[in-house]
């Protein structure tokens, strides 16, 4: 595995994810109307931040009104019904979601513009961590279930919520480039360039000693993959909710934050995350019919996954200490992939399994590094759950339709992720 190869730092999203549709925590999106924002505006001077200067301040609003924290449009990108995304099964405009009010400016031209004030301002808050967890969940959410607070780059030894004794903040990997936009239009935060945040810039993690699993025999495998405890992964969204309420916000079950799975991602091994949701179609007052494209119309339960390429800020040394051959590799005898090769062999592996007795309800059936095989969408099942308006009940076994990056228009074969090819899969489960 090569340190210089860049480990593409995801933080900066509006879209999945991201995911993807975002990672909310009881509710949450934005903050103070500044959802999808993050990281926008500059004042002259910040040329250089984070090691991608872009000149004084007619240079970044140039770029910025084509930046992703401009546009908002990648949430819409991966919910395209043109793209296969989630529209096909609900039918349901993007410009009708609680989501567009943050990640859609052309639907919402009166929603307030986005302004350098909204993350500068006194006392250098655009280079506080926390003012982009304002926008950023999944982010949030890693630092709030602790994973993060063992990342190498930002520990929390004092446990006051405050950047660690390396003393990095976002902007020490992201560049202005990845703040303010680089004058490209990007449909999405996975789109190669997008993100230039790397492990060997600015001198970090330019050269590794070839030794141990930095051969050649990982040369593409990215960083990432190895040196991330795990992912955070927002399950079963309740669609019906933001469509109906949205006044009450977003409402996931859980947050999963004990596996990453591997997908091939611009030409590496990369971990990736997965959101699903549920939508109800047959509930009262949905008169919309079904979408053109829908595989099935009779099926009036809705149930959907998408699995994308994902970095987590949880770097550990003691995530690559630990890890053995056989946690990745099943031809090496007994050990965590053996099992799960076994589970993905007998044709089903339950990723998610309600039940109603065990805390949570919600299991996850696999943990680890979890790799996405050619026929993940007949193998991997999950259990979907409804609320009820008091509580979480079952709702059915799916998903109906699994979505990837290759089915946005225009990808090509893993520009925006795809699952592995039977022999990238036989790396680490043998036949």
């Amino acid at each position: 595995m090569s340190g210089v190869r860049g480990a593409t730092i995801l933080l900066l999203t509006v879209a999945l994810a991201a995911f993807t549709f975002g990672c909310s925590d009881g509710g949450g999106g934005g903050a103070a109307g500044s959802g999808g924002t993050a990281g926008s505006g500059g004042s002259g001077g910040d040329g250089g931040m984070g090691g991608g200067g872009m000149g004084g301040v007619s240079g970044i609003e140039a770029n910025f009104a084509t930046s992703l924290h401009s546009t908002r449009v990648g949430m819409e990108t991966w919910y395209d019904a043109d793209n296969g995304g989630f529209e096909v099964l609900t039918n349901v405009p993007y410009d009708e979601l609680i989501c567009n009010g943050c990640h859609d400016k052309a639907a919402n031209p009166d929603w307030t513009e986005p302004t350098c004030g909204d993350c500068h301002g006194a006392d250098d808050k655009h280079l506080k961590a926390e003012t982009c967890f304002g926008c950023h969940g999944r982010q949030r959410a890693e630092r709030a279930n602790g994973n993060a607070l063992n990342d190498v780059h930002i520990d929390d030894v004092d446990d006051d919520g405050m950047d660690g004794p390396a003393k990095l903040g976002c902007n020490d990997c992201h560049s202005a480039d990845d703040m303010h936009g680089d004058g490209n239009v990007y449909a999405s935060m996975l789109e190669q360039g997008a993100i230039d945040a790397d492990c060997g810039q600015e001198g970090c993690h330019t050269a590794v000693t070839p030794s141990g699993y930095h051969t050649d025999d990982h040369a593409d495998v990215a960083c990432s993959t190895c040196h991330t405890e795990a992912v955070v992964s927002c399950i079963n969204c309740h669609f019906d909710q933001e469509v109906d309420d949205p006044a009450s916000g977003k409402r996931a079950n859980r947050q999963v934050h004990n596996w990453k799975f591997l997908v091939k991602y611009q030409g590496e091994y990369r971990p990736a995350t997965i959101m699903t949701l549920a939508y109800n179609r047959a509930r009262a007052g949905d008169d919309r019919g079904a979408h053109p494209d829908d595989p099935d119309p009779t099926d009036l339960k809705k149930t959907w996954a998408v699995i994308a390429p994902y970095y987590a800020h949880t770097v550990t040394k003691a995530a690559t200490d630990g890890i053995a051959c056989t946690d990745c590799h099943a031809g090496f005898g007994d050990g965590k992939m053996k099992t799960l090769c076994d589970a993905i062999a007998t044709g089903t592996l339950k990723l998610l399994d309600w039940d109603e007795l065990a805390t949570p309800p919600m299991q996850t059936g696999a943990s680890g590094l979890i790799p996405v095989p050619p026929d993940y969408e007949d193998v991997f099942r999950i259990d979907y759950v409804t609320w009820n308006g008091s509580a979480w009940e079952f709702f059915e076994e799916g998903p109906d339709v699994f979505h990837m990056g290759t089915g946005i228009t225009g990808a090509g074969d893993d520009t925006l992720g795809r699952e592995l090819t039977q022999a990238e899969f036989e790396k680490l489960c043998p036949p």
